[in-house]
């Protein structure tokens, strides 16, 4: 056995300066128009927004097995209001090794609820009114 220390830890993840975001977040914009060439709708996800008790009760179902949030991509193809398929993110609660926590036997607080987070608010719909990363 290795005696590397494990990549996943509390601590993952540094800042990074705001106008590096923006220009990220514009090239997505612009690769992912509201609407394409014709006008029809195309309906992208921009971003999504989650409830910091959402995000607790995430983590902490798990107790400290949980070192952070692993953030999956996915495509709704069950939404029956739209033309096209929606992307989707799905957060899951991860642990030191790099593990999905989603056996609901082993969660500390008892709950026996999903083990994944969805339903955040999406953005266009749902966006800031005056910030530098929507466009």
């Amino acid at each position: 056995m290795s005696n590397a220390t494990s990549p996943y830890s509390p601590s993952v993840g540094s800042p990074i300066p705001l106008d590096t975001a923006a220009k990220w977040t514009k090239k997505y914009q612009q690769e992912h128009p509201e609407f394409d060439e014709d006008g029809v709708a195309q309906e992208p996800t921009y971003a999504t927004f989650f409830g910091r008790k959402a995000l607790k009760k995430l983590m902490k179902r798990w107790g400290k097995r949980c070192v952070g949030i692993r953030i999956y991509q996915g495509i709704d193809d069950t939404d029956s209001t739209t033309t096209t398929n929606r992307r989707r993110v799905v957060l899951v609660a991860v642990d030191k090794h790099g593990n999905d926590l989603l056996d609901v036997s082993k969660c500390e607080d008892g709950s026996v609820a999903d083990p994944v987070l969805d339903n955040g608010l999406t953005c266009p719909k749902h966006c800031s009114n005056d910030s530098p990363l929507i466009q």
